[in-house]
């Protein structure tokens, strides 16, 4: 049997139009393509969501503590950053650096307390590499005359 040019390209074509019109296996391909795409934005959801909670918790465990302060006013800096580091348990205490400095204006005593973290990427998709987290409060402590 002597194949032609033409049949060849004939069969060729055929075989190419049967495969343009099977569709199984496309959701797999479908799927291949958005899945990469879906988990890095899952991914980024839960990392900002991380930045989000420890922001708040450093700036609730400044705010507690300068209440503590209020209660407590003869505290010293050693036990108000301890009452500091106490509420923030769950932060890596390496990280970690609390602050505590007392002024004078006009009269008043404040107390200013503040906590800085070093937040580092748990997912490293993006090299954001860390950067610092501040939470800060200022009491006074006497009122004026």
């Amino acid at each position: 049997m002597k194949v032609t040019g033409r049949s060849l390209w004939a069969r060729a074509r055929h075989r190419l139009r049967c495969l343009g019109a099977n569709q199984r296996g496309i959701a797999a391909v479908e799927f291949a393509y958005v899945f990469p795409v879906m988990l890095v934005f899952v991914i980024g959801i839960i990392e900002c969501g991380r930045i989000v909670w420890t922001n708040y918790s450093l700036q609730t465990a400044v705010e507690d503590t300068a209440r503590y302060v209020l209660a407590n006013q003869k505290a010293t800096d050693t036990q108000i950053s301890t009452f500091a580091s106490g509420r923030l348990d769950l932060l890596n205490p390496a990280d970690l650096t609390i602050s505590v400095a007392r002024d004078t204006v006009t009269g008043v005593n404040f107390v200013s307390v503040s906590a800085v973290y070093s937040f580092t990427v748990a997912a490293n998709i993006v090299p954001l590499g860390s950067f610092s987290l501040i939470g800060r409060s200022r009491i006074a402590l006497t009122a004026p005359p």
